[in-house]
């Protein structure tokens, strides 16, 4: 927050002439329910000039987070040929990234934590489509064993608060979690965990807050310094605030995923990476953007399925 970042996109141009345009980025905060565009805002835009004949390029916008936490990117490269361009969008951005290979979505925040230490992150969820009840899965992209939080014996708390009357009002339905109390969830099972038909008004963005505890240094395998500088030659040099050698403990990816009526509409990553020293000045951490595809022409890039459980 503050400070100047990078967001970067590798377009092809799969056309068998030059390529031009221009290549548009918004952000909105993170929710796992958007429509499109009334919820995203305009950070920039990169113009594309010229890009020869199925070449492929990286294309780097510079711009600064307006607040620390979750947020969700989408980039669009709009063509000077009008068959170069997004089609047939809607209010669905979900379903717009997915049919067009000119959109591209991705939103993840990368944590550095020392393990046993706390996390907390938020996001939104609204309904977005007028339907009867919201689902809120909680999956853990790894699976059940491979660096796995629960596993591990970390934790992740969800806090309902703001939707506990609405998810009352579905049944208080779900599984794979624990009530700690009437709004408040510890998911216990490696292999995620569900709340269930949750009665959201359209249109109304309600706040979800999750607490992640990464598992302790000394439960996971070869996590010390001296083992970790060793196995990787990283001192840590070159990471600012930290004050000597450090060893990547784990990553631990936690996704909250949005179903209305049963159909996948959105979500947001969350990515724990844990390191075996803490830095002098407290809890260090960082967005991460990760590269992204954006095809000019040719087939749509595909996107993970989320399993149903």
């Amino acid at each position: 927050m503050g400070q100047l970042n990078y967001a970067h996109v590798k377009l092809h141009n799969d056309f068998s002439s030059a390529a031009s345009g221009n290549l548009e980025f918004y952000i909105s905060l993170a929710s796992t329910g958007l429509v499109w565009p009334t919820d995203w805002i305009s950070i920039g835009t990169v113009p594309v000039s010229a890009m020869a004949a199925y070449e492929s390029d990286i294309f780097a916008l510079a711009w600064i987070p307006p607040t620390t936490g979750e947020i969700c990117m989408l980039a669009r490269y709009v063509g000077t040929n009008p068959v170069d361009a997004p089609t047939g969008e809607t209010s669905n951005v979900n379903s717009n990234t997915k049919n067009n290979n000119n959109i591209v979505w991705r939103n993840f925040n990368v944590i550095n934590a020392g393990g046993g230490d706390m996390v907390d992150t938020s996001f939104d969820m609204q309904n977005i489509e007028a339907v009867s009840g919201v689902d809120l899965e909680i999956d853990f992209p790894n699976g059940p064993s491979d660096n796995n939080i629960i596993s591990d014996g970390g934790n992740v708390r969800i806090d309902l608060t703001e939707i506990c009357a609405e998810w009352g009002l579905g049944g208080s339905l779900g599984s794979g979690f624990q009530i700690v109390s009437p709004c408040v969830v510890d998911v216990n099972s490696p292999a995620g965990a569900s709340i269930e038909n949750i009665q959201l008004p359209l249109g109304q963005r309600f706040g979800i807050n999750a607490t992640t505890t990464a598992p302790p240094v000394a439960a996971l395998e070869g996590c010390d310094d001296e083992q970790g500088a060793a196995a990787t030659g990283d001192t840590g040099a070159d990471e600012p605030g930290w004050p000597g050698s450090f060893n990547q403990c784990g990553m631990y990816a936690v996704d909250f995923v949005q179903f209305d009526d049963g159909v996948e509409v959105g979500g947001v990553g969350f990515v724990l990476n844990v390191v075996s020293r803490v830095p002098v000045l407290g809890n260090w951490g960082f967005v991460a953007l990760t590269t992204a595809l954006l095809a000019i022409a040719g087939a749509a890039l595909p996107r993970r399925a989320v399993p149903r459980r």
